[in-house]
């Protein structure tokens, strides 16, 4: 039995702007993963960007009381706030790490991606020093451009010298796709026979790394027959459905609802203008209602006019340009049902009618995570029980 109890950062009040997490969908998409990977292929679930916004440490906790095996973050320091909460679980920087980090990787146990010597030669003598092993995952370039080693002429010759460094461990290997969410598969298949290549340039050598690890979230459902030893579960675990992914309608569960307050209702006569730079003008005498959040919670203002809220169960448009810190919406058509303090929900998981992150992020054009991870620390983040 899972018991978590309610967990705040910032504020112990839903007084202004605030999010709820549901762990309880978190749970249930680890448990979606498992059933779509063999009993013997393991999950690393991606928490960096503080858990894509939802809160890092609670995220971890769940996802190893879901029997996650392994944990991945983008920065050491972003690591070092699981181990000093109390997260022993082995944990993977997945992004570049300055070599003046060498004695903290080694110290507190992390696993470090290398794609050159500097770094994994320091954190071999920090080894020594502290008489411990320093974990790494050796990471392939295949087709992103972004960091890794290539599967060339010139990877049997670093794997020796990787491999001869005293107390080094090389865990694993992987490499990253680029297009497993776009409907051809060529260039993912390009990328995954040179990382077979790498692997086997390796094997040549006498070198089997314990993971081999190249499904991102898109990558699970879609290539089953790429998923080795070790999947990477990022946007999926937060229940965004990469495109191009046939699952059942609700199977995968977005876990974050954003909520403000009405604090402020008027009447505006015809011709009034309403916001920075006069951006609405109101044709008609309406009634506007001023909500607690803003951009700096993380609503971006190139929603402004496109938003819509939910509120006394109907969405109601935005006007005017979002500010920092409060926004103005149209009550006019449900202002006998709007009162001071009423609750709105700007994005949900959990009301019907709300407006989803993916909603949000084809307005804005982007990503549907980069909105919950927009989603800053100012905004505290509450968290449901799971039994």
């Amino acid at each position: 039995m899972l018991q978590i109890e309610q967990y705040h950062t910032v504020s112990n009040k839903r007084d202004r702007c605030w999010a709820e997490i549901s762990l309880t969908n978190l749970a249930n998409n680890i448990a979606h993963i498992r059933a779509a990977i063999a009993p013997q292929v393991k999950i690393m679930g991606v928490i960096k960007g503080d858990a894509y916004g939802h809160g890092a440490v609670m995220t971890a906790r769940t996802m190893i009381d879901c029997g996650v095996e392994y944990l991945a973050v983008a920065t050491v320091d972003e690591a070092l706030e699981l181990r000093c909460n109390d997260i022993k679980t082995p944990i993977l920087v997945l992004g570049y790490t300055d070599v003046s980090r060498a004695m903290d990787i080694v110290a507190n146990d992390l696993t470090q991606t290398v794609y050159e010597l500097t770094l994994p030669e320091a954190m071999s003598l920090a080894a020594i020093k502290l008489n411990k092993t320093a974990k790494i995952h050796l990471k392939i370039e295949t087709g992103m451009e972004r960091i890794g080693i290539p599967a060339d002429e010139h990877l049997s010759e670093f794997a020796k010298k990787l491999y001869a460094l005293p107390n080094v461990d090389v865990e694993g290997i992987f490499t990253h796709f680029a297009t497993a969410d776009e409907a051809k598969s060529d260039f993912v298949k390009l990328q995954f026979e040179r990382f077979k290549k790498a692997t086997e340039v390796l094997a040549t050598a006498g070198y089997y790394p314990r993971y081999r690890h190249c499904c991102n979230s898109a990558a699970i459902l879609r290539y089953p027959e790429y998923h080795l030893d070790m999947v990477r579960a990022g946007g999926l675990v937060y229940g965004f459905v990469p495109d191009f992914c046939h699952v059942q309608p609700g199977q995968y569960k977005p876990l974050m609802s954003l909520y403000a307050k009405v604090v402020l209702i008027k009447k505006v006569a015809k011709g009034t203008s309403i916001g920075y730079n006069r951006r609405f003008t109101a044709s008609r005498d309406m009634w506007v209602a001023t909500i607690s959040v803003g951009y700096g919670d993380g609503i971006a203002r190139a929603l402004s006019e496109k938003l819509q809220v939910l509120l006394a169960g109907h969405r109601v448009r935005q006007v005017g340009n979002i500010c920092m810190d409060l926004c103005m919406i149209d009550i006019t058509d449900i202002v006998d049902q709007v009162k001071l303090g009423d609750q709105v929900t700007v994005f949900g998981a959990a009301a019907t009618n709300s407006m989803t992150a993916d909603e949000l992020a084809a307005l804005q054009g982007t990503i549907n995570y980069e909105i919950t991870i927009n989603i800053n620390k100012r905004v505290p983040r509450f968290y449901d029980s799971i039994c």
